[in-house]
């Protein structure tokens, strides 16, 4: 502790480093939980349209429309959050799941450099809190 910062100012600064430590050692597990999750919603979508076909010898063209599942809904509006996007509901499971593989793109391996930008965000935080 400085003897210059107040107990309770230093304290706030340690609470905020360790949090962004944290953030920044959690970082690629959270990244693999939602590339699993997203992965899961990619499953619903295609059991929802392969359900809605279902015997019918029709073509991928031509298949009666699924409805988006509840939860690849709510993903689906998150992801385009965060994207930065305005969240746009698909209105039937085909919609959804080509937003789902579009959505996916910086999670997977190949935005590790997007990653690799907001692990060193966090560490630039880290930096200034120690000051």
């Amino acid at each position: 502790m400085s003897l210059t910062t107040p107990p309770i100012a230093d304290t706030r600064v340690r609470i905020e480093r360790a949090q962004l430590e944290e953030l920044a050692r959690t970082a690629p597990t959270r990244r693999r939980q939602l590339v699993r999750l997203i992965d899961r919603a990619i499953d619903q979508c295609e059991r929802a349209n392969l359900a809605a076909a279902g015997d019918l010898p029709s073509s991928v063209y031509d298949r009666p429309a699924a409805p988006v599942p509840p939860a690849v809904a709510a993903l689906l509006a998150w992801l385009q959050l965060e994207a930065r996007e305005s969240s746009s509901a698909p209105s039937t499971a085909v919609e959804a799941h080509c937003l789902l593989f579009r959505l996916q793109m910086p999670y997977l391996c190949g935005g590790a450099s997007d990653e690799d930008d907001q692990v060193a965000d966090v560490e630039d935080l880290v930096s200034e809190a120690t000051r």
